[in-house]
């Protein structure tokens, strides 16, 4: 790139983040039935005020990333209806 290795660090950095960002949205909405969905966010808000900051500002660290999937996953979580969605993409 003519603009040096920083940016392509920086360009790397954003598209790694943004795709993580469009799995999550696309995961709201395959695999959790419209009545559902509010509890990803019950469950999302009850994160470290630390990591809603570096979500919104698209800057998750690999850590803040594992932490949205550990444990239980939020009820009405279907994986039928995931694979399902994304075969109608």
């Amino acid at each position: 790139s003519p603009f040096g290795p920083a940016w392509e660090d920086l360009l790397m950095g954003h598209q790694r983040q943004y795709r993580f960002a469009a799995f999550l949205n696309r995961l709201l909405f395959t695999a959790y039935e419209p009545q559902d969905r509010f509890h990803i966010f019950k469950r999302f808000y009850h994160q470290p005020e630390e990591t809603i900051a570096r979500f919104y500002r698209l800057s998750l660290d690999r850590a803040d990333m594992a932490r949205m999937f550990t444990g239980r996953p939020p009820k009405g979580f279907s994986v039928k209806r995931m694979v399902r969605g994304a075969l109608h993409r």
